[in-house]
């Protein structure tokens, strides 16, 4: 676990023993207020929209007559290769949604995404795609299941499951 801090210098200073008694690593965010909660948000905007990309590569390829596990390893090993696809593809590619990581999570933090960024007047269209397909998800009755569940929209869209075309 990383520690995100931000915060005038004395502040950081004072906190640094409970920090360190938390986490082995903590990352000093700057002075401004609200800087550690903007590079946290911004992480789950990058985490929230992967996994649902993730999920909405596999369902083609697998429609497609590809192997899900080619897919996987080739994915894995090129450009596109990251910690989000070596870590939920697997899942994907197995059907085991067992919680790590809640679905309905990114619901909540995509609508803060969401609402810090029309409040400073940026545009986020691919965070309001990503909550829209979690929300179909949570709503066919996967919310507590793990983020990668999130496979289910689009393997349904296409009548095809990524875990039979992978067997």
């Amino acid at each position: 676990m990383t520690i995100m801090a931000s915060g005038n210098d004395n502040a950081l200073t004072a906190c640094d023993g409970a920090f360190r008694a938390m986490s082995g690593k903590i990352a000093p965010c700057g002075n401004a207020p609200g800087a550690a909660t903007t590079i946290k948000m911004i992480n789950q905007l990058m985490v929230g929209a992967q996994i649902a990309l993730a999920a909405e590569a596999m369902t083609p390829a697998a429609k497609a007559g590809a192997n899900p596990h080619i897919v996987y390893d080739e994915v894995g090993s090129g450009a596109a290769r990251s910690f989000v696809w070596e870590s939920r593809a697997p899942s994907m590619l197995n059907g085991d949604f067992s919680a790590r990581g809640v679905l309905d999570i990114f619901i909540k933090d995509l609508k803060i995404v969401l609402d810090s960024a029309r409040e400073v007047g940026a545009y986020t269209p691919l965070a309001a795609t990503a909550l829209q397909i979690y929300q179909i998800a949570s709503a066919s009755g996967r919310g507590q299941e793990q983020d990668s569940a999130v496979v289910s929209v689009y393997e349904g869209l296409a009548n095809q499951r990524v875990t039979d075309a992978a067997n």
